[in-house]
């Protein structure tokens, strides 16, 4: 189970993959679905470097779960992993954008 765990970690940069690509096929975008979808995204991707920007390089690694120190400045201070929630934000923003199986797939995105 801890190999199965390490692989995921590993490769958890590929796991939007399915999603964007369920997003191209089933898009019916609208221009208001475009102007919200694109503002829940920014406010994910302001999230993610807010959550950088106080955590340094302890958020850029493959090799195993787990850092060195506890971040708790910044937006750690509010949230416990606020790149997790940057990336769910932008995720749902995409998602949003492209009202692709509404709204199935933007509560994948919660997920």
């Amino acid at each position: 189970m801890k190999n199965f765990a390490s692989k995921i970690f590993k490769y958890r940069s590929y796991s939007p993959l399915p999603f964007l690509l369920l997003m191209v096929y089933f898009q019916v975008a609208t221009v208001s679905s475009m102007i919200i979808g694109f503002l829940i995204a920014l406010i994910g991707e302001f999230f993610r470097l807010w959550g950088v920007s106080h955590a340094g390089s302890e958020t850029r690694t493959t090799d195993g779960v787990g850092g060195t120190f506890l971040v708790v400045s910044g937006a750690f201070a509010y949230v416990r992993n606020p790149l997790y929630l940057g990336n769910m934000l932008m995720y749902l923003g995409i998602g949003i954008m492209s009202m692709a199986l509404f709204p199935y797939l933007q509560i994948i995105a919660l997920v």
